[in-house]
């Protein structure tokens, strides 16, 4: 295994009323930690990106998007981060293992993660968002305006069953209803 020799620079970072993680490593897998999700809950989904003063006049023309793309490290410890190969997507053991690959799981061979966020307002170098799935003090590594589908593949994309039974739930989970997936809509393990 090889790595470059590349500097990353921090160009800001998250400040959110969300400090916990609630889907922690642990026992080596994801979980689910609904007591910790129950918490966040209540907490604004409003957080806010502040730029380093250096990086100010990069910003100009971002508040002209609805939405931008945030890359940030993931606040896992470095020891777990190189070696998992498969976890419970989103920590719910409800859901078969899936490779790392194949999910968005923070738990990665190099620490990264994106977000696709909508943009509410631009004060100087803040950055207000909503949706940022990053906690409190997460380093900002980049921003990207969201342009759309340049690339033209919305229509023909395909999308994991189990990736849209997740979501169903955990939408049904906000609105405060309790579910779990039914094992006949999510495939088999191994597929």
């Amino acid at each position: 295994m090889s790595f470059l020799n590349t500097k990353l620079l921090s160009v800001g970072y998250v400040k959110s009323e969300i400090s916990e993680i609630s889907i922690p490593f642990k026992d080596n897998d994801l979980k689910f930690d609904p007591q910790v999700w129950s918490r966040q809950k209540s907490k604004s989904s409003i957080s806010k990106i502040i730029i380093n003063e250096e990086f100010e006049d990069c910003l100009d023309g971002i508040d002209e998007f609805s939405h931008i793309v945030v890359v940030f490290l993931t606040n896992t410890p470095e020891d777990t981060r190189r070696t998992l190969k498969k976890v419970h997507p989103a920590g719910r053991i409800e859901v078969p293992l899936k490779g790392i690959f194949s999910c968005r799981s923070p738990i990665r061979p190099n620490p990264l993660a994106i977000s696709t966020i909508q943009l509410i307002k631009r004060e100087r170098n803040i950055l207000v968002v909503d949706g940022l799935d990053a906690i409190d003090k997460t380093v900002i590594l980049d921003i990207k305006p969201y342009v759309g589908d340049t690339n033209n593949i919305s229509a023909t994309a395909t999308i994991a069953p189990w990736v849209s039974e997740l979501n169903k739930m955990i939408q049904k989970e906000r609105a405060g209803k309790n579910v779990n997936i039914s094992s006949d809509t999510l495939p088999a393990p191994g597929i």
